[in-house]
């Protein structure tokens, strides 16, 4: 539809009361995801912030979102459950301890978790699932991996999106992070499957790293 200078300005005014600096660009391309790759590659952005229903299992991400969040250079953020003024207080961390493969992006993601809570004055704390007893994960090797005290890790059975969304209601986390394949195989495509699954029973803002 039309879009006028007062459309423009509402999109700034909520960054405007919070005292913060922002500037509107626009696209008129029909390839939403490449549209925000390039924009974000162009201009040193450090995040992407999409809007997101959390908690809505009806809600179905869509292949350009997909698209997006695999080909980002940059965190990827699902939000619309917290105050624009909300700090981030308690944040969990969701880690793979059965893929070796993913060791990389399991740093990766913790070191974002750790730098958040940091500028914040957070606690961090992981979760990870596993589906029978011969599966149970090394919690010694996890905190010394992690660094993080006993009573910040949780290591549960059952399937990944129920563990996951029990304990960040558990704790009331302000913000959960999930770290995302870049590969483009078949493997990929299943893991996509699961991850949707997963973020579709959260009912928090969700922060995506690739």
């Amino acid at each position: 539809g039309y879009r006028d200078l007062d459309w423009v300005t509402g999109l700034r005014k909520p960054f405007s009361d919070l005292g913060v600096n922002c500037k509107v660009l626009l696209s008129w391309s029909d390839d939403w995801a490449k549209s925000i790759l390039e924009m974000a590659s162009g201009h040193g952005f450090t995040s992407i912030v999409v809007p997101y229903h959390s908690g809505d299992e009806r809600q179905n991400l869509s292949n350009e979102f997909w698209y997006l969040a695999r080909n980002t250079r940059v965190p990827v953020i699902l939000t619309g459950t917290s105050e624009p003024t909300q700090l981030r207080k308690t944040i969990l961390v969701c880690r793979n301890l059965h893929d070796p493969s993913l060791k990389a992006i399991n740093e990766k993601t913790l070191g974002y978790a750790k730098d958040v809570a940091q500028k914040n004055g957070a606690t961090v704390h992981v979760v990870s699932s596993y589906q029978d007893s011969s599966d149970y994960p090394d919690r010694g090797r996890l905190a010394a991996e992690t660094g993080l005290p006993n009573n910040q890790l949780h290591v549960k059975i059952g399937a990944p999106e129920k563990v996951i969304s029990d304990v960040a209601k558990q704790i009331d986390a302000d913000l959960v992070l999930l770290a995302v394949s870049r590969r483009t195989d078949i493997k990929t495509a299943l893991m996509g499957r699961k991850m949707d699954k997963i973020i579709k029973t959260i009912d928090r803002d969700m922060l995506l790293v690739v």
